[in-house]
């Protein structure tokens, strides 16, 4: 599972096999960045997950 706002095509070059669900929101009507984002179900992942981890993570 990835959830990203970045277009479905670099998700599924990046983790592969991506297949996207439906769209992220709140029940509160709170607009938010990840309000504009997307959920991936992935299931060809290119390494382990713990060996992408560290390339992929970030805080911002």
């Amino acid at each position: 599972m990835a959830v990203s706002q970045a277009p479905s095509g670099e998700v599924d070059a990046t983790f592969g096999g991506c297949e996207r669900g439906g769209r992220l929101s709140n029940n509160s009507g709170v607009g938010n960045e990840e309000t504009e984002a997307f959920p991936y179900v992935c299931r060809q992942l290119p390494a382990p997950w713990n060996q992408m981890w560290p390339g992929l993570r970030h805080f911002s």
